[in-house]
């Protein structure tokens, strides 16, 4: 979620557009994700389904 937008509002137009709630594990998560080599990434994005 890099911008925050707000699921339901996206899907439904219902509730306001931005998600106003801090995930920083999630932030952390991604962050040390976009980190890792391309084929380390593409390994646990298929193991994690």
């Amino acid at each position: 979620m890099v911008y925050k937008v707000n699921e339901n509002w996206l899907q439904e137009g219902e509730g306001a557009m931005f998600d106003t709630g801090c995930d920083f594990r999630q932030d952390k998560v991604v962050r040390e994700f976009k980190k890792l080599d391309v084929e380390l990434q593409d390994f646990i994005v298929r193991v994690s389904v």
